[in-house]
């Protein structure tokens, strides 16, 4: 009922505020709500009352403590070879958490005006060469900063085989004093060749790398130890559960 409440609120004020704001206020009236109940409690020693209202209390401080954990501002990073899963990964996060996503295929072609089209080449050429992707990462860095400072969580779903990139996020996220997360997504390389020549049927997919890129890409993809590994050789709905188990443990 309060999260229809919230819904009807924010269509019919026209007030658009980030999940972060609305968590923080929960637990605000949350926190406001146990320290009456304490009171009471605290009137009434040893009465009936008293244990009604200390477990409303206990009650009342575990909606804010769990409030307050969701209204963190937090920026996660999904990545993985072409085919891992990382899209859908990073897309199943979007829907259970309501977060952004902020997608590397689509910007990397947004600054070339490519649009959705495909435009392959081969590995490390074309708009994929070293100077391109930089300004890609740079592009959904930016982005990514723009909507934790205005208190939105985001998703930035790339590929991240460069140290330095994952160190640029990282800072990111640190400039903002957002938490972060890393997710790597991982799956055999028979499921990524059999993925990424689907794909090529997928005129809507954004991403135009093929098998052989894949193996290139991770000949040459710097170690992750900082990452969480997220098998995405299940279901869509396993990998999301444990993703969601990850950000829950940091």
């Amino acid at each position: 009922l309060s999260e229809r409440f919230l819904r009807w609120y924010t269509e019919f004020s026209d007030e658009h505020n980030p999940m972060s704001l609305q968590h923080h206020y929960i637990a605000y009236r949350a926190l406001v709500r146990a320290k009456i109940a304490a009171m009471r409690a605290n009137a009434a020693p040893g009465d009936v009352m008293d244990r009604v209202a200390v477990a409303e209390a206990n009650m009342l401080l575990g909606i804010a403590a769990r409030h307050l954990k969701l209204g963190a501002v937090t920026l996660v990073v999904v990545g993985g070879l072409p085919g891992s899963g990382k899209s859908t990964l990073a897309e199943s996060l979007a829907g259970a958490l309501g977060w952004p996503v902020i997608r590397s295929d689509l910007v990397r072609k947004e600054l070339v005006g490519a649009g959705n089209q495909s435009r392959r080449s081969p590995f490390g050429t074309g708009i994929y060469n070293p100077n391109a992707t930089t300004n890609t990462y740079h592009r959904l860095f930016d982005r990514a900063e723009t909507a934790l400072r205005l208190g939105e969580s985001s998703i930035i779903d790339a590929s991240f085989s460069d140290v330095s990139f994952r160190q640029q996020a990282a800072d990111v996220a640190s400039a903002t004093t957002s938490g972060f997360l890393a997710l790597r997504c991982e799956a055999p390389m028979g499921e990524l060749r059999r993925r990424l020549q689907e794909r090529t049927f997928d005129p809507l997919g954004g991403s135009d790398a093929t098998p052989d890129i894949a193996l290139e890409m991770e000949a040459r993809a710097d170690p992750w130890p900082a990452s969480v590994a997220i098998d995405t050789s299940a279901s869509p709905d396993a990998s999301c559960d444990a993703a969601l188990r990850a950000l829950e443990a940091r």
